[in-house]
């Protein structure tokens, strides 16, 4: 079907509006050179029938046809924090790294606010983003869904908050749910790093915020290691974790 210029003119600002407003790709001047978009790195991330190559996104046609169905949207991480079994009383809210360890037992608690996306929006999609500066050298880091709210100023390895200690079942403090893992990740270099989320579990949050308490990374290491990642509290915004949710078009 012949595309009338037109209505190309307003695919492609349809496309536009729906990658800026999601955040999930950084544009270069111009954005749009009549066939395809800037991918630069880290992200190199493209609309929704695009693909990254040579640091654009294109088509591999020459032009572009339609609006995408799908909507990705970035999500900033909205507070972060680290808790460790060797200092159980200690609160590493304010720190701009996250430090997640077999042995002595590290683990970062993560929390994104998904209350900007329609309750009835449909997740196809979810990744987790984020900067490692301390590679991980064997063994993974696990992303698993909390079943208790938490506080960024006062969890520790004892309470999730002031008082209130971690009921502690699945894996032990913190409180989190073993039979779900949410997504894995092993960077073994320093950079940007990205995990692909269970979309369900996603879903669920998107639809249900009030069971949303965010995560908890753990480090399987065989041998107690593992790594650091930078928080949201990070001087650099774009080194700041993040999640990137792949909506259908309404």
């Amino acid at each position: 079907m012949k595309v009338r210029p037109a209505d190309r003119a307003l695919a492609v600002a349809a496309a536009v509006v729906a990658v800026a407003v999601g955040g999930a790709c950084r544009f270069e001047a111009p954005a749009f050179e009549g066939t395809s978009y800037a991918c630069p790195p880290p992200d190199e991330r493209c609309p929704p029938g695009f693909v990254c190559v040579d640091g654009r996104c294109t088509t591999g046609a020459g032009d572009v046809d339609a609006a995408p169905d799908t909507l990705p949207v970035r999500v900033d991480v909205t507070y972060d924090t680290s808790i460790r079994s060797n200092e159980p009383n200690v609160n590493d809210g304010p720190l701009q790294f996250l430090e997640i360890d077999a042995s002595p037992r590290k683990v970062s608690l993560v929390f994104v606010d998904l209350t900007t996306i329609a309750a009835d929006a449909q997740v196809l999609g979810a990744s987790f983003g984020a900067t490692v500066f301390d590679p991980l050298e064997n063994g993974t880091f696990q992303l698993y869904p909390l079943t208790e709210s938490w506080t960024e100023d006062g969890a520790t390895f004892v309470e999730r908050e002031p008082g209130v200690p971690w009921t502690a079942t699945g894996m032990g403090v913190p409180t989190l749910d073993a039979g779900a893992l949410l997504g894995e990740l092993a960077p073994r270099v320093a950079g940007a790093a990205t995990a692909a989320l269970d979309a369900a579990l996603v879903q669920g949050w998107v639809t249900s915020p009030a069971t949303n308490h965010g995560f908890a990374i753990v480090s399987t290491s065989p041998d107690g290691r593992g790594g650091q990642l930078r928080s949201s509290e990070y001087t650099v915004v774009d080194e700041r974790p993040f999640l990137v949710v792949t909506l259908a078009a309404p």
